[in-house]
């Protein structure tokens, strides 16, 4: 037998030998592939995932009931700090008195409740007024009026002059031609301003009516609306003597000014006497004299639209300034 012969034997051997292994590897998988032990392995799987959702339900149950109880701790946490600090003001309070400390006063005089009288009076007269964003939509309508009557005016300009261009142009001729379109162009024109006369007529004479009684009110009032507002700044400024005065000579502030406001101001203390000031003239504005409560009972719906403003406005600015 020659080498070449040799060979052939040699690869039909590896070839005999890798087909049986073959076989014996699919006789390994088949028995591998039992039908029983693969549901076993799907019924554990299965277990095994439902027990994993009943631990995620408990883990975000736990994790809910740990955000309620911080968030009960936390109110527990404001209202005893609340009342500790209610009951330091009141220790604060009567110690200061025990030695001699006097309460400021707060309330307003006859000067300051003619002040407010007239600042009022000129501010609900003022209210009273079309607003400046009204104002300025019915100068729009009026201005609205002169421009179409500006377009109006050339729309008809152009419409004569291509009239006579057509009258004046040899029949049949190109310049007749050129006329002709133009005329008939400046009349669509001229006709697109007469389908708008109307409408923009009336809106212009409604709004410069409207404007008119809105000049002649604002001529009759312009004196005590000038009055109301200089009385205002007046108010103001008396009143934020007052409390600097309360501050300079460390007097304790009112039950009812310490309760929304406490004893004095904090180290940032611009924005706490502008609300301090808005409270007090809101009180002198509207009659408040309630001991115990700084802004008194809630406006009712009889109150004017600017008196539930106010409340609204200073109830909201006090609610940081609460203990």
């Amino acid at each position: 037998m020659d080498a070449d012969d040799h060979q052939h034997a040699d690869l039909h051997h590896l070839i005999a030998r890798l087909e049986n292994r073959l076989t014996q590897l699919r006789r390994d998988v088949d028995a591998k592939a039992d039908a029983r032990p693969v549901e076993e392995l799907r019924d554990d799987l299965s277990r095994y995932t439902d027990h994993a959702e009943q631990l995620e339900r408990r883990v975000d149950e736990a994790g809910e009931a740990v955000d309620a109880v911080e968030r009960d701790l936390t109110r527990r946490l404001d209202e005893t700090t609340a009342r500790l600090e209610r009951r330091l003001r009141w220790l604060d309070r009567h110690v200061r008195a025990s030695t001699g400390a006097r309460t400021a006063d707060l309330d307003a005089g006859p000067d300051l409740v003619a002040l407010a009288a007239r600042a009022e009076r000129g501010a609900n007269l003022e209210a009273d007024l079309l607003p400046e964003a009204r104002r300025r939509i019915l100068q729009a309508d009026v201005a609205e009026l002169r421009r179409w009557r500006v377009g109006h005016g050339r729309a008809v300009r152009a419409t004569v002059d291509a009239s006579l261009a057509v009258a004046r142009s040899e029949p049949g001729s190109p310049t007749r031609s050129t006329a002709a379109r133009e005329f008939a162009a400046a009349r669509l024109d001229l006709d697109d301003y007469r389908q708008t006369s109307e409408h923009v007529t009336e809106a212009a004479d409604r709004a410069a009516a409207v404007l008119a009684a809105d000049d002649e009110r604002r001529g009759q009032r312009a004196e005590a609306i000038d009055d109301g507002r200089s009385s205002h700044d007046a108010l103001r400024t008396s009143l934020r003597t007052r409390l600097a005065g309360m501050i300079d000579r460390a007097e304790m502030p009112p039950v009812w000014f310490d309760a929304v406001l406490g004893p004095g101001p904090p180290a940032e203390a611009g924005p706490w006497l502008e609300t301090a000031v808005d409270l007090l003239v809101h009180r002198v504005t509207y009659g408040i004299t309630d001991a115990a409560v700084a802004l008194g009972d809630p406006p009712g719906p009889d109150a004017s639209p600017r008196r539930r403003e106010s409340h609204h406005r200073i109830a909201t600015r006090l609610a940081p300034h609460r203990s």
